[in-house]
């Protein structure tokens, strides 16, 4: 089986007990194939693994955080579907927004993140929302606060997704964001979050 671990912060480029587990977990499976779905903060550390990984890790996929901020430039215009402007006002509000639709966006769509956060759709949603969640929060304080926390969401939703049967993420942040991507974009067998197993 070729199984895809979903891991941010810790391994391989860093010692400590997650990095442990994993590093384990992989040598105590040898009848496994894994692919390294990393996500690290900084491009520097590219490459710079403090383990030598072990024979049945096939491949690494690095993806830093750090990369979304070197995004720049006017971006083309985009006409969002109804659909896909509900789900982008859930997302936004930090709400339940239907991921299928925004992975069809950023990912399948290609929609480049600044397409979004440079549109008059972004403001007017955001705009709304402030008035009526937020009417006592300074707008320029709470807009470069939520375009930081959408950022690096939509820049990893454009990821590369490895090729997998299973996609295992050890972590529920960005790591399950990645997971789920890959369970719905790739055959898969299932996704697996830190100790719960869902299988398609």
């Amino acid at each position: 089986m070729r199984i895809c671990l979903v891991l941010e912060g810790c391994y391989p480029y860093v010692h400590g007990g997650v990095s442990t587990w994993m590093h384990s977990y992989i040598e105590a499976m040898k009848e496994h194939e894994f692919v390294l779905w990393v996500i690290g903060a900084k491009a520097e550390d590219r490459g710079k693994f403090v383990y030598d990984l072990p024979d049945n890790v096939a491949e690494v996929h690095e993806v830093f955080l750090d990369d979304a901020l070197r995004l720049s430039g006017e971006r083309a215009q985009v006409e969002f579907t109804e659909e896909e402007l509900r789900s982008l006002r859930e997302l936004v509000n930090l709400g339940s927004p239907d991921w299928d639709v925004l992975f069809n966006l950023f990912h399948t769509r290609g929609v480049h993140p600044l397409s979004f956060l440079q549109s008059r759709e972004f403001i007017d949603l955001f705009t709304q929302i402030c008035m009526e969640e937020y009417p006592y929060v300074a707008y320029a304080d709470a807009f470069h606060t939520v375009r930081s926390m959408l950022l690096p969401v939509l820049y990893l939703m454009g990821s590369e997704v490895p090729e997998a049967q299973i996609y295992h993420a050890i972590s529920t942040g960005y790591g399950g964001l990645l997971a789920c991507l890959g369970g719905g974009y790739q055959p898969c067998t299932g996704i697996a979050y830190g100790t719960w197993h869902l299988y398609a």
